[in-house]
Parts: C-alpha cells; sequence; structure tokens
C-alpha cells in the first residue's frame, strides 16, 4: 500500500497517469485531488493500537470493541483522513491523509426557542447531505457506468484476441490464445 500511495504521489510509473485517463476512476477523490493544481502530497497511516491514556496500556486492533472500531474510524474521518476497507483476517487498517472530504453532519434534531413561550423545544431537522457528498456519489455511479460501457465497447476486440485484458475482468484465455467472453467487467462490480 505505500509503494501505491508513493506511485500515486510521485507518478512513477504513470501510476496516476494510468487511473487519471481510466473510465473506472476519473471520479476518484484521491486521482482529483493529484492533478488538482495544489495537489496534496498523501500520507499513508496505520493503526495498529489504540492506547489508553488513564490506564497507559494499548490494545491491539483485534483486542478492541465493534463501538471502539467505530468511533476510531469516525474520528479518523472527521479529522479529514480517508479509511481504507478493513480485511476481516488484518490486525491492523490503513488510513490517507491529505485529501480533503466533505463534512456532513445529518442530525435528526435540533434545539430552537418556541415564539410563544420562549422555551426551549426539540426541532425535527431534514436529514439531507451536502451536494458535495451527493455529487461524489453520483461521480462514482458515473465511473461504474463508463466502466461498464468501456468493457462492452472492447469486448469485441478481445473475443477476437486483438488485444490482452485482465483475466477476471473479459474472461479466461483460451487454448487458441483468444480471450473468451464471460468475465465479470460487464457487471456493477459494488451493486449487484
Amino acid at each position: 500500500m505505500s509503494d501505491q500511495l508513493r506511485w500515486l504521489n510521485t507518478n512513477a510509473k504513470g501510476k496516476l497517469d494510468n487511473l487519471s485517463r481510466s473510465p473506472y476512476s476519473q471520479h476518484s477523490l484521491i486521482v482529483q485531488a493529484l492533478t488538482s493544481k495544489d495537489k496534496p502530497k498523501l500520507k499513508l497511516h496505520t493503526l495498529l493500537a489504540i492506547n489508553e491514556d488513564s490506564s497507559g496500556s494499548s490494545r491491539k486492533y483485534f483486542e478492541i470493541t465493534p463501538l471502539e472500531d467505530y468511533i476510531t474510524k469516525l474520528t479518523l474521518i472527521h479529522k479529514g483522513r480517508l479509511i481504507l476497507p478493513t480485511m476481516s483476517d488484518k490486525p491492523t487498517w490503513y488510513s490517507i491523509e491529505g485529501i480533503t472530504l466533505p463534512k456532513d453532519f445529518l442530525h435528526s434534531m435540533g434545539f430552537d426557542e418556541d415564539p410563544v413561550s420562549g422555551e426551549s423545544i426539540f426541532v425535527e431537522a431534514d436529514r439531507r447531505f451536502s451536494n458535495q457528498t451527493l455529487d461524489i456519489f453520483c461521480n462514482y455511479f458515473l465511473d461504474e457506468y463508463n466502466a461498464i460501457v468501456n468493457y462492452f465497447n472492447t469486448k469485441a476486440d478481445v473475443e477476437k484476441g486483438k488485444s490482452r485484458y485482465y483475466d477476471n475482468y473479459h474472461g479466461k484465455i483460451g487454448k487458441d490464445g483468444k480471450m473468451q467472453p464471460g468475465g465479470q467487467g460487464g457487471r456493477f462490480r459494488y451493486f449487484n
């Protein structure tokens, strides 16, 4: 993971260029940040354990409760870190610093003053994400859709053996040296 981030920061091996040209990552927050004019330097952080100030002890990731895991990740997101997926069998997890993330606070209730009595009252608030957050989700959908369109646009060439694509994306390579159809590229990755 640290190599991948280093290659993105420096565009080593054309990593950033390749990602920015891919229809699947055109709206990636990482790609957008690194191709902006005020390009940040992304930093990788690893969580190994949680320190307890009151006792001076620490606990490893597998020793914390699900609530502590959730609160820790929320705290890091609030501090502007992008949390990477945690694999179920890994005792650590990563976060990336340097990307500007939206901070939406969705609350159900708020306080206001009753205009007649002057007392504080609870007022129900509408839950709504900011336009910035909604744009992120819409753009992820667009990238997913564009990747599927790209798959079908190149599928005929792949089946004829004109180009080589990834086995798990377009299909297996047959004995004749041609890519066989049946890969997963024509499916939504996260919505199936």
